[in-house]
């Protein structure tokens, strides 16, 4: 375990992610707190902003269709007119706001600022008071991280809860916590993501520091008892869960085993080693495509071009046993591993759903949420990506999981600026 200029400290319950500045003036000094515009902050990885416009499908074929009809459908008959504006054509409780029709919780929000940060189609379905920096959804129960910064470091808190129907603020039960204690003024960022695996057993989490080589490390916490391992992971952007036990990371390293690309670590067991390579100098997201049978991991080319003379991000489709060799497979080199032009920085979610932040000109805020839904022709099995949809306007929401056929939208502020969770239906296109 990797321990330069400061000391892992587990303990045995809580979560929240972010990024945190800590002043050189020494252990006691004040933190402040530096939200991330990432839905995977973190790390020395990503392409960081990428506009809408991705570029041309590389080892592309058709495209698929943007959205789908939401089989779940929305509850349109809970209000009654046409006003798309919320606020006037429904009686909602005190509590309450009418946005496009329907009764929501408003968790301190007024029913304008969430109409004007939808995308269009969407319609709400019930929204939670219960924010979280990162959020993983298994069936009903939300897994949550939050971070929170500390005199000496940051604190990670791991929670889980139901998404119940009739209440919007449910109750939480602590699954389990860490902590970074740094001691040389170093910034601490959340690594953005909480990976768990298919029999919840396990949460995976991260954190990256300013210290040289992007020191980092992943909590590999057992979401029964508590208990946390800790595994050095340098530059550690995002993780996924591949099997019952496996898990990839996309960062710098893991558990000793170093290199840009992607690293396998297993569940209960500390250590790792490096299974993929030729993702550029930068890390992307990480996921699991079960439909499809694949891995999806980004990267991006910050120092130059790609050996084709390309530039930019871009997106590759592998199926796990690839990853197997006794050497890191060069992910870019090899002609059986098809790649896409597509923002590195992502949200992988169930059904080949694809989510991106896209950010204003200048970088300094979010513009939007993107999605794009993932294809994979049966006969061939090339793989295509369908065009951009808008999910979101402005910088209210900063993320996505799934439940079920709709999307849940996770956003900071609100009441006692503890964030909130919005579930929408897609609609028909």
């Amino acid at each position: 375990m990797m321990r330069a200029n400061g000391a892992w400290v587990l303990e045995g319950a809580m979560a929240r992610v972010g990024g945190f500045a800590r002043p050189t003036g020494g252990a006691g000094g004040t933190m402040a707190l530096a939200l991330s515009l990432s839905l995977s902050l973190g790390g020395c990885g990503g392409d960081g902003p990428m506009t809408s416009d991705a570029g041309p499908v590389v080892d592309g074929g058709a495209v698929a269709d943007a959205a789908t009809t939401d089989p779940d459908a929305s509850p349109a008959d809970a209000g009654t007119g046409g006003d798309d504006g919320g606020g006037l054509a429904c009686a909602c409780a005190a509590d309450e706001v009418c946005v496009r029709d329907v009764c929501i919780a408003s968790c301190g929000l007024e029913a304008a600022a969430l109409e004007a940060a939808l995308g269009e189609g969407l319609a709400p379905v019930r929204h939670w008071c219960r924010g979280a920096d990162a959020v993983t959804i298994e069936g009903d129960t939300v897994f949550a991280l939050t971070a929170s910064p500390t005199a000496s470091g940051a604190r990670f808190e791991v929670s889980r809860w139901t998404l119940e129907v009739g209440t919007a603020l449910p109750s939480t039960a602590v699954v389990g916590s860490a902590a970074y204690d740094g001691s040389s003024g170093e910034m601490v960022f959340g690594s953005g993501y909480l990976a768990v695996s298919p029999d919840t057993g396990h949460a995976v989490f991260g954190y990256t520091t300013t210290l040289a080589g992007f020191v980092g490390g992943v909590f590999d916490l057992a979401t029964a008892g508590g208990a946390v391992l800790e595994t050095s992971a340098p530059g550690n952007f995002d993780a996924a869960f591949i099997g019952p036990e496996d898990y990839l990371v996309n960062g710098g390293g893991l558990g000793g085993a170093t290199g840009q690309g992607l690293h396998r670590g297993r569940a209960g067991i500390m250590g790792g080693a490096q299974v993929a390579s030729g993702m550029g100098d930068a890390s992307g997201g990480v996921g699991y495509w079960a439909e499809a049978g694949l891995v999806v991991a980004g990267g991006v080319r910050f120092g130059g071009a790609w050996p084709d003379g390309s530039e930019g991000g871009y997106v590759f489709f592998v199926g796990p046993s690839a990853l197997d060799g006794a050497a890191p497979l060069d992910l870019f080199g090899a002609a059986s591993v098809q790649r896409l032009a597509l923002p590195s920085a992502f949200d992988l979610l169930p059904g080949g759903r694809f989510v991106t932040v896209e950010y204003t000109p200048d970088f300094s805020a979010i513009d939007r949420l993107e999605l794009r839904l993932l294809a994979r022709d049966a006969a061939s099995g090339v793989v295509s990506s369908g065009p951009a949809r808008a999910l979101t306007r402005g910088a209210l929401f900063v993320g996505a999981a799934a439940h079920g056929t709709h999307l849940v939208l996770r956003h900071a502020g609100g009441t006692a600026g503890s964030g909130g969770l919005l579930e929408v239906s897609l609609g028909a296109d």
